[in-house]
């Protein structure tokens, strides 16, 4: 039995959750109804910091970019840098994650993760997400999950989409600055216990900025599923195309000096274009299940951070790239045992390969190109097996333990021959879990295991920096981490709390920079932190709900500047939910992240962040009017900062400052959602 803690946020009570793959599909075994309160947890998880989300804990909820889905995740902040497009930028436990280092997310199955992508190692696009077709998010954090795997050491989480709507929907939204989405799913009965559902989604966006966005995004969606006695399976096709123009970051001095405006750009050519085909295929019976899946994915995308400090006259504006086709599959199995004490075994196994045709970097001006720093073609392929054993040691304690063995090989053809090779690396990740239930109301939980992320395969081949011509050292493929967690559970039927107490250690954080196209190598790294969360349903018609991180984030070694970049140190959540009627509804959303040292010595921190969004909606025959408010308040906060040099235009040399990404202004939306 697979048990999840629901941490109670936005509408989330705990929910236990027995018999349910949540790579396959909604008819299992023992069907659930998940409302999002009232629903025992204790007795039944073995970790304090895993939780489900089901949809009607997320279909009220105001959004303003699809990666925002993710903050349902305690202690999660999903930002943004540049256009709607591009991936998101996350921050857990303490970690900037960029876009998704050490933050594995999977959707039906199939990871999302680019490894040796063109942007950043572990790229997490979601914008090929539709949310009304998202059915639960199940989130996982530390390196204690042996079914995780790479890039999971803060954290992971498993989005599963529908097989079947109770009901077919048609909307439209419109909203300020050009803000248009149309969207219609819809589901058919093809046979006897097999289903098609069918969407499509469009959306237009010119953006607050003084350099229109210019969005153009499509997405398909197709899935067909079935159930039987003894089988359940279903096959997703997903297809995604957007273009987007994007305003960065700029130099806090420009804004300052009046050279542009606060929501002014200082390169009017940025922004990019991504296009996604991917299959998937879940099958699952009463003791095993399958995934398998194959993506193909291009991605352009111009930036310029520094503006004209390495190029005074042409300018620092430059391309990343990335064409590639992925495969790849997982295979569980199960069963029990009952002496000399209960236990439940599961064994797995994964298999994914990246066949990277183009990945690389050059230097353009007005988006051609002119210097070619990178252009490679790269192959990955990874393998893993894991087994674990839960054991039901008494009526009131469970311990589980497992371990995890991966191995990697990558074969590197570079634009420079001294760059290319091939590599492999192989670790082994052991975890261990108990639970106690000390109290009818009150269970204790203690985890420990090793993770890992995988680093870029160009790293691990690498002799020459391909900008400077300087020799440099390989790194290790593969970068391990360590982490324990102790946490408690308090429930009662209308109040739920969770609080969890955890540390994690990185050997060494090693990133791959494809902004520079060589490999920065940073000292190992430890982390503290703690988290709690509550939910409360004060009434029937009235639920409240908040949720508290806490991290403190060093390198280690013994160095005097031991900060962390960007590694933001609090992030506070609460919202209230009423519904004083049954056809009418509103939700509040207040998210806060606080300031986080920018360089080594925390000399120099950016501001904290607050905002709030809206939401009421009123639902009529077979209508539903939605009134969304995104930035209620109008924050001015920045969304993102930075510290590094840049040299703006009339600039003799370049100068080290902030440069920050402020949050959109204040924003109306309404949407009209027919069922039929």
């Amino acid at each position: 039995m697979f048990e999840f803690l629901v941490a109670p946020s936005f509408m989330m009570a705990t929910v236990s959750v027995a018999e349910v793959n949540f790579s396959t599909v909604d008819d299992d075994i023992e069907v659930i109804e998940i409302k999002g309160r009232n629903v025992e947890n204790i007795g039944k998880v073995t970790a304090g910091s895993s939780g489900l989300v089901g949809y009607d804990d997320l279909k009220n909820r105001p959004i303003s970019r699809v990666g925002e889905i993710l903050e349902v995740i305690p202690g999660l902040v999903a930002t943004q840098h540049s256009g709607t497009g591009k991936a998101n930028q996350f921050f857990l436990r303490g970690f900037n994650l960029d876009h998704g280092t050490d933050f594995a997310t999977f959707v039906d199955g199939a990871p999302i993760n680019m490894r040796t992508h063109g942007h950043g190692q572990g790229y997490t696009d979601m914008n090929f997400i539709i949310p009304e077709l998202v059915e639960r998010v199940e989130f996982k954090k530390g390196p204690y999950h042996t079914e995780v795997g790479d890039f999971g050491s803060a954290g992971s989480s498993s989005i599963s989409t529908y097989n079947r709507l109770d009901k077919n929907i048609a909307s439209v939204t419109f909203g300020e600055n050009g803000f248009a989405r149309g969207l219609v799913a819809a589901s058919f009965d093809i046979a006897e216990d097999v289903h098609l559902l069918t969407a499509i989604e469009g959306n237009l966006y010119d953006s607050p900025f003084e350099r229109e966005e210019d969005l153009e995004k499509l997405n398909a969606f197709a899935k067909l599923s079935g159930a039987s006695e003894d089988l359940r399976w279903n096959v997703g096709f997903n297809y995604y195309d957007a273009g987007w123009n994007a305003t960065d970051q700029v130099a806090n001095r420009a804004v300052e000096s009046g050279l542009i405006g606060r929501l002014g750009t200082l390169d009017e050519d940025l922004g990019g274009n991504t296009e996604r085909f991917a299959i998937t295929a879940n099958v699952a019976t009463e003791d095993t299940s399958f995934s398998a899946y194959y993506i193909n994915y291009s991605f352009n995308l111009f930036s310029n951070f520094t503006y004209f400090l390495n190029d005074p006259v042409r300018g620092d504006e430059f391309e990343q790239f990335d064409d590639r086709s992925i495969f790849g599959g997982n295979i569980q199995r199960h069963w029990h045992l009952d002496a000399p004490v209960p236990v439940k075994f599961t064994v797995g196994a994964d298999i994914r390969h990246d066949d990277i045709g183009a990945v690389g970097l050059y230097g353009t001006e007005g988006r051609v190109r002119h210097t070619l720093i990178r252009d490679d073609d790269v192959s990955s392929t990874s393998y893993a097996g894991f087994a674990k054993a839960q054991f039901e040691l008494a009526e009131n304690v469970r311990f589980e333990t497992g371990a995890r063995l991966d191995h990697i090989a990558v074969d590197v053809n570079a634009t420079i021959n001294e760059n290319s090779g091939k590599e492999t690396d192989t670790i082994v990740s052991p975890s261990a879990s108990l639970a106690w239930r000390v109290a009818p109301e009150i269970e204790l939980y203690a985890n420990y295991g090793e993770g890992f992320h995988s680093n870029d395969a160009r790293g691990g081949t690498i002799s020459v920096d391909p900008v400077t011509g300087d020799a440099v050292d390989a790194v290790p493929l593969y970068v391990k981490s360590r982490g324990a967690e102790i946490g408690a559970r308090y429930e009662t039927e209308r109040f739920k709390a969770a609080l969890v107490g955890f540390w994690l250690n990185l050997d060494s954080e090693l990133v791959f920079v494809g902004d520079a196209g060589t490999t920065e190598v940073n000292d190992g790294t430890r982390r503290f932190g703690v988290e709690a969360s509550m939910f409360w349903q004060a009434a029937d018609w009235l639920n409240m709900h908040a949720s508290y991180a806490y991290t403190r984030a060093r390198f280690r070694g013994g160095v005097a500047e031991d900060r962390i970049p960007n590694a933001v140190p609090s992030v506070f959540s609460a919202g209230v939910d009423i519904d004083p009627a049954e056809n009418i509804s509103t939700s509040f959303i207040l998210r806060h992240f606080g300031g986080a040292p920018l360089i080594e010595d925390s000399s120099v921190k950016s501001e904290s962040t607050t905002t709030v969004n809206w939401g009421g909606y009123y639902s009529f025959s077979n209508f539903k009017l939605g009134v969304e408010v995104l930035n209620l308040f109008d924050s001015k906060d920045p969304d993102i900062s930075y510290f590094f040099e840049s040299r703006l235009p009339g600039e003799a040399a370049g100068v080290e400052g902030l440069h920050t990404h402020p949050l959109e202004p204040r924003q109306l939306r309404v949407t009209l959602q027919a069922t039929f």
